[in-house]
Order: structure tokens, then C-alpha cells, then sequence
């Protein structure tokens, strides 16, 4: 029957305890360690004597009849109780042993999957950028592109163009010369012949006058259209020179984009050997887990030979 304050069991744990230290267990040093009232104490203390001279009369009687051999049982019975409490001792340690690597294995795989997460979110961001950078960049290359050869075709339809209007004027010239030139003829055979001398210096003069003219007008128009010809070039050249610098800034960009992104690979292959270990870990611990299975299985075993020892001794 239990009593209030202490049981039976915990009684002769403290007095299995002391006996395995070398200390006779006494009422006093019993309720020093655990409590409880004398007479409580006392009964129980009182009963497992009791039951350990059972025990020790039986296993001696399995060796023999005499002192030596009550003192031999006696001896075996504290060493099994030594040998069972260091085994839940080990079992326990190894069980604490194994939670706390659990607990830090447990650790590493969220600090290892936070930092993959963070590394991949990075690398996509990192991507979608440059993504969309260097498609901004094309596009404003294509528009750029693209209003330069508008320019350059605007320049040569203007260019197309003066040379019809220089071809028409000099066309026109042409027409206006020939016409003067038959009227002059016109004139030199309807004239006097004792003018015909004074008409042909006047005609001589006029033709040097009018080709006078038409030269100068050619000069004009050839000086005009060289000077445009000349303002076009310069700003094509201007142009092309804007658009190699913007190339030449382009490619300075893609290197850097580039330079990015293999950083950001070198940093997705540092992850992914750190999941290697992470994996390597794994089946250590699980390894060591087999282990524990193992020497659980060795002390299930060795209880279950003590109990069966301590039965057939028993019965015996």
C-alpha cells in the first residue's frame, strides 16, 4: 500500500543508490535526501531489506549455503544494479546527445534553405534586371538607329533633289543661251554691212558676257551645293560618332551585367556544395541513429537476459 509523502520506489532507489556507493542506507540519511515522515521512511526502508535478503538468500542458494556465498550474491546483485543504472545513464546521455544534434541539424537545413531561398530570389532579380535593362538599352539603340537612317535618307533625298534642281537650271540656261544665240544670228544677217563689224564685236561681247553669267551661276549653285553637301557629312558624322559612344557605353554595361551574373553563379555553386555537406550530414546523423538503434537493441537485450537470470534464479 503507498503512503502519503514518499513511495516504496523511490525508498529504494536512494538506498540502492547509497549501497552502491558503499553506504549503508540508514532512516536518517534517507529522509535527508528525500523527506517524508520517519515512520513512512522507516517501513519502507524496513521492507526493501526485506526483499533484498530475498534476493540475495535465493541467488545464494543457487551458489551455495554458507556466508561467503550470501556475501558472493549480495556482491552480484549491486554489481547488476551498477551495470543497470549505467546503461539508462549511457541511453539517456545518448538520447540528449542525439536531440541536441537533431536540434542543430534541424537549424542548418532552415539556415541553409533561408540562404538558397535568399540566393535564387537574388539571382532571379538579378536576371530580370539585366533582362530588362538590356532590352530597354536595344530598343533605345533600334530608335536611335532607326532615326539615323531617317536622317540619312532625308539627306539624300535632299541631295537627290538639288542635283534635279542644278540639272533643270542648268537646263534652262541651256535653252536661254541657244535662244539668244539664234536671235544674235538673226540680228547679225538682218544688219547693216558696214555695221556688220560693230554688230559682231557687240555679239562677240554679249556671248562673253552671258558665259560670264552662266558660269557664275554655276559656281553658285555648285558652291551652295557643296556647302550642304559639307553641313549633311558633318552631321552624319556627329550622328555615327553619338551612336559608336552609346555602343562602346552599351558594351561597357553588358560586361558589367555579365561579370553579375557569373558572380551570382560562382555564389548558386557555393550553395548548392554547402546542400551537398547538408546532405553528407544527414547521413551521418542517420548513421549514428542506426548506432543508437543498435546499442539500444544490445541493452533491450542485456535487460532482458538480467530479468530472465533474475527469474530463473528466482524460480530456481
Amino acid at each position: 500500500m503507498k503512503e502519503t509523502g514518499i513511495s516504496f520506489e523511490a525508498v529504494e532507489k536512494i538506498a540502492s543508490g547509497m549501497l552502491m556507493q558503499g553506504v549503508k542506507p540508514t532512516v536518517r540519511g534517507v529522509i535527508s535526501v528525500s523527506g517524508g515522515k520517519t515512520e513512512v521512511v522507516s517501513k519502507y526502508l524496513r521492507d526493501f531489506f526485506n526483499k533484498r535478503d530475498t534476493d540475495v538468500s535465493k541467488m545464494a542458494d543457487e551458489i551455495g549455503s554458507n556466508s561467503v556465498a550470501k556475501l558472493i550474491a549480495g556482491e552480484i546483485h549491486i554489481i547488476v544494479d551498477k551495470k543497470t543504472a549505467e546503461l539508462s545513464q549511457i541511453n539517456v546521455r545518448q538520447k540528449e546527445q542525439i536531440n541536441e544534434f537533431v536540434e542543430l541539424l534541424e537549424e542548418k537545413v532552415f539556415e541553409s534553405d533561408k540562404i538558397q531561398k535568399e540566393a535564387l530570389a537574388s539571382v532571379e532579380s538579378t536576371k530580370k534586371e539585366a533582362a530588362e535593362k538590356i532590352e530597354r538599352i536595344s530598343l533605345d539603340a533600334a530608335n536611335k538607329i532607326k532615326k539615323a537612317e531617317s536622317e540619312a535618307q532625308s539627306a539624300l533625298d535632299s541631295k537627290l533633289e538639288i542635283e534635279l534642281k542644278s540639272k533643270e537650271i542648268d537646263l534652262t540656261s541651256k535653252n536661254a543661251t541657244q535662244a539668244a544665240k539664234e536671235q544674235a544670228s538673226a540680228l547679225v544677217v538682218v544688219a547693216n554691212t558696214a555695221a556688220q563689224q560693230a554688230e559682231h564685236e557687240t555679239k562677240s561681247l554679249r556671248e562673253q558676257v552671258k558665259a560670264l553669267s552662266i558660269d557664275e551661276a554655276k559656281r553658285e549653285i555648285e558652291k551652295a551645293e557643296l556647302t550642304k553637301t559639307k553641313q549633311l557629312f558633318e552631321e552624319l558624322r556627329l550622328a555615327y560618332a553619338e551612336l559608336k559612344t552609346e555602343a562602346v557605353v552599351h558594351s561597357s554595361e553588358n560586361k558589367s551585367l555579365l561579370k553579375d551574373i557569373t558572380r551570382l553563379e560562382a555564389q548558386n555553386k557555393e550553395y548548392k556544395e554547402m546542400d551537398k555537406q547538408l546532405m553528407k550530414s544527414q547521413t551521418q546523423l542517420i548513421e549514428a541513429q542506426k548506432n543508437i538503434t543498435q546499442l539500444n537493441s544490445k541493452l533491450s537485450l542485456m535487460e532482458r537476459e538480467r530479468e530472465s537470470l533474475t527469474s530463473a534464479l528466482s524460480h530456481k
